[in-house]
């Protein structure tokens, strides 16, 4: 939780910046329902990982997201 905005409204704000529009962004949250997955990619998230989560499972996603190949 933060204090003055959502994290829906925090990716759409970085998303909004030309210099941060290109960087993948991977939402960690407690919530792990189905259109928990669908409303953070709506914002404009890359992928969305649920607590809790493994190192393993964190550094997959990042090399999934930053390197594609």
């Amino acid at each position: 939780m933060m204090p003055e905005m959502d994290g829906y409204s925090l990716v759409r704000a970085l998303r909004e910046q030309e210099k941060l529009a290109a960087i993948p962004i991977i939402v960690i949250s407690a919530k792990s329902l189905p259109e928990d997955r669908a409303a953070v990619q709506e914002a404009g998230a890359d992928d969305l990982l649920s607590k809790p989560f493994t190192v393993k499972e964190l550094l997959h996603c990042i090399q999934h997201h930053f390197h594609p190949n």
